[in-house]
């Protein structure tokens, strides 16, 4: 007869390493996930609550980053509001930003993933007009509090720049006489002056050429562990859904192709 003790002793065995295998499973899939959080401002049409997927600038992060087993969630902030959690370690990093100097004191940027051409606006009827930003300094130029706008403008420091903490309310400043100008990314402000004020471009000129053309990033803050390591696997993702065809996708799905 076969000893029952020894058949009970058997399927407990059987029984611990079948969970301990679960366990060993669920524990190794959990290191592989990682969750981050970035933080920027609502910039549509590159990123924004609003937005599908909340725009085609987060919809190529997250994919990036997926690829290479992370989980990443974003919040929308006042930019000043945002760029100060991001910098002590509140949230992982930021979503969409321009390089500086002064950042990367406090970040460690990713390959550039877009680019924003930047462009200033007047009212038509203000006649204004420039060969060189010196020849502005006599105006109001709104702004967004904390932004940069990249090298040459924010070289600029003979220009009288008005911040404000949210990109549309330039718009309603400008109308009203409270600035002369606005300083912006174009697709943005097009887009926030199509949604606000119909038949805009009777009232409001876009200078051309754009006073410049800036890079966008992604930037991890040097205050989380191992920003580097964080920042080169979205690079090894973001260089795999170029190479496959998914970056394409995800523009095409924006209106982008």
């Amino acid at each position: 007869m076969i000893n029952q003790e020894l058949v009970r002793t058997f399927l407990f065995v059987c029984a611990c390493s079948t969970i301990t295998c679960i366990t060993l499973n669920t524990s190794a899939k959990a290191e592989t996930i990682r969750s981050l959080s970035l933080v920027s401002v609502n910039w549509e049409p590159y990123y924004g609550d609003n937005l599908l997927n909340q725009g085609y600038i987060a919809e190529l992060t997250k994919t990036a980053f997926e690829r290479e087993g992370y989980k990443v969630k974003f919040t929308f902030l006042p930019w000043k509001r945002a760029l100060k959690h991001a910098a002590l370690g509140r949230y992982d990093g930021l979503l969409g930003a321009y390089l500086t100097e002064e950042r990367t004191k406090n970040f460690v940027y990713s390959k550039p993933i877009s680019e924003v051409q930047t462009v200033l606006l007047s009212l038509k009827k203000s006649s204004i007009q420039f060969d060189e930003l010196r020849q502005l300094s006599p105006y109001k130029i709104g702004v967004i509090r904390g932004a940069s706008g990249g090298g040459v403008f924010d070289a600029a420091t003979y220009l009288n720049k008005i911040p404000v903490d949210l990109p549309d309310q330039n718009i309603e400043k400008l109308i009203n006489g409270r600035i002369d100008m606005i300083f912006s990314g174009k697709e943005h402000i097009i887009r926030s002056l199509n949604h606000k004020l119909p038949n805009w471009d009777r009232l409001i000129k876009i200078h051309q050429p754009a006073v410049q053309e800036n890079l966008i990033y992604n930037a991890i803050s040097k205050m989380v562990t191992n920003p580097e390591k964080i920042i080169n696997a979205f690079n090894r993702g973001f260089t795999k859904i170029k190479a496959d065809g998914t970056f394409d996708e995800i523009l095409a799905k924006h209106g982008y192709r």
